[in-house]
């Protein structure tokens, strides 16, 4: 077996990521996980969505995400709200601005990947999805997640 293929991929994946996000940041001023935040709430527009959902969705800390909110809020690219049931809780959701942005975007390598990944079949799809899982338990500081997780 040769493991330098796979790492040779996983390099190509991680330059072509940190490309893309080094041209968002550059053409248009947000960064990758902010991009995945805004299509995040976009797709949830009509409820908005929690921080906790954010942080969950994206698979990072609480400080990150917190980053992540404080940015685009300052940006004007998103606006917090509070629900009519709970007035503690603030939910997230694009503002005009943040829809215009995302309308105005161009093609990028996450629409490219979306487009390809949605010509896999169902199959093809979830052993992709079980093999990228596996990977990134393999790079995770903490060990491979348990059973109960």
């Amino acid at each position: 077996m040769d493991q330098t293929a796979i790492i040779t991929a996983i390099r190509r994946i991680v330059r072509s990521i940190n490309l893309e996000s080094k041209r968002l940041e550059n053409n248009h001023g947000i960064s990758l996980p902010q991009l995945l935040t805004l299509r995040f709430l976009q797709a949830n527009q009509s409820q908005g969505a929690s921080q906790k959902t954010i942080k969950d969705y994206l698979s990072l800390n609480a400080s990150t995400v917190t980053g992540i909110i404080t940015r685009l809020e300052k940006k004007g690219l998103i606006v917090k709200s509070p629900p009519a049931n709970d007035r503690r809780l603030r939910l997230l959701q694009l503002s005009p601005q943040g829809e215009n942005l995302l309308e105005n975007l161009p093609v990028s390598l996450l629409d490219a990947l979306n487009r390809r990944l949605s010509q896999l079949d169902a199959e093809e799809f979830v052993q992709l999805q079980a093999s990228l899982h596996w990977l990134a338990e393999l790079f995770d500081p903490k060990g491979p997640a348990s059973p109960q997780e």
